[in-house]
């Protein structure tokens, strides 16, 4: 939301382009911490939030982290974080 806050809008790329998803635990699937994030979801449209509390921008440097991947030419490959 907070891309859309800040004027980006998103592309329909599904079979044109490759797609990247991190593995996460799913909370959501608890109805309370749904309820919750829906609550969160509201506000940052509401405000019109552009910018995480915690973002991105507030680590450090990391240089001991770095992508591969992984997988033969030719097969479905995927990306993996090595230290």
């Amino acid at each position: 939301y907070r891309l859309l806050n800040a004027g980006l809008r998103g592309k329909q790329i599904r079979y044109r382009a490759p797609c990247l998803h991190l593995y996460h635990e799913r909370p959501y699937l608890d109805y309370a911490q749904w309820k919750r994030n829906k609550e969160f979801c509201r506000r940052i449209l509401r405000e019109r939030v552009m910018r995480a509390a915690h973002g991105i921008a507030e680590l450090a440097p990391d240089e001991s982290l770095s992508v591969r991947r992984v997988g033969r030419k030719g097969e479905r490959r995927e990306l993996e974080l090595a230290r």
